[in-house]
């Protein structure tokens, strides 16, 4: 297992594009909850007269509260999977188009190996992911949140497993996509058109139909593991926690779309 990774960390090290993205991403997920914060500070600032006639103080909203926080993070840290997404695409992508997994099967490295390999890659994002998620929750709730007794803290880190499901559910999709493909740009073209496309529509049509048929998609899955979490703002019903069962469906996508993406690596033809 170390070999496959100290392999797969070694293709890494040396690509720029890879240098570029996490670094992006990783910016994006330091600033993310600070900007937020001093966004909240600025419309506070700005409606002290909304305050005056209403009694509201947009910096009232528990926003960093650890009851509201780990639900609000993961949402928010949900929409930069996309970055990783890309990561993902462009490296697997690189190695159908270079022919290096072909190089990688004369060398001695088998199938199931380059595989895992993948895998791993794709396992330690979300790792990474989730352990900087889990990181940047504590620093801003410790910082902002008028309760920090160990039940506030973690009564709802629920919403960090879905958040981990999330990540892991929607790379292993970007696998699929560039593995049916093989073609970094296409399938990054293909992939948002997916995404932000095709599925919004079948979204809309099935909505319209009063069908259910969507919310067993992949995509919707991987979303509704951790829902719109800013309607309680305005007294809209929010989920206060993970729903165990879209928990389970995702888990049960996420082992279709490993043995799909098993298929496609060990049993297509690399030409």
């Amino acid at each position: 297992m170390m070999r496959l990774f100290s392999i797969e960390w070694l293709k890494l090290s040396k690509s720029r594009y890879f240098k570029w993205m996490m670094g992006l991403w990783l910016i994006a997920f330091i600033a993310v909850p600070f900007g937020f914060n001093e966004a909240i500070s600025w419309i506070a600032e700005q409606g002290a007269e909304l305050y005056t006639n209403l009694g509201f103080d947009a910096s009232m909203l528990p926003i960093f509260s650890f009851t509201d926080l780990w639900h609000n993070l993961t949402y928010v840290y949900k929409l930069m999977t996309l970055l990783l997404s890309i990561i993902v695409i462009v490296n697997v992508g690189q190695e159908w188009e270079e022919k290096t997994i072909r190089q990688n099967i004369i060398d001695g490295m088998s199938r199931t190996e380059y595989f895992i390999s993948k895998e791993i890659l794709l396992l330690t994002l979300t790792l990474l992911s989730t352990a900087l998620l889990i990181a940047m929750g504590l620093t801003v709730g410790y910082m902002l949140s008028s309760d920090t007794s160990w039940s506030s803290v973690t009564g709802h880190m629920d919403f960090v497993y879905g958040y981990a499901l999330h990540v892991f559910l929607q790379l292993n999709l970007a696998m699929l996509f560039i593995n049916v493909f093989r073609k970094v740009g296409l399938t990054i073209l293909l992939f948002l058109v997916y995404l932000y496309v095709l599925v919004p529509t079948f979204w809309g049509i099935n909505l319209w139909n009063e069908s259910e048929v969507h919310t067993y998609l992949p995509v919707t899955i991987s979303w509704d593991v951790v829902p719109v979490p800013f309607g309680k703002y305005i007294f809209q019903l929010t989920p206060d926690h993970v729903d165990p069962q879209t928990l389970a469906l995702g888990a049960v996508w996420a082992v279709i779309l490993l043995f799909v993406n098993n298929l496609l690596t060990t049993k297509r033809d690399l030409r």
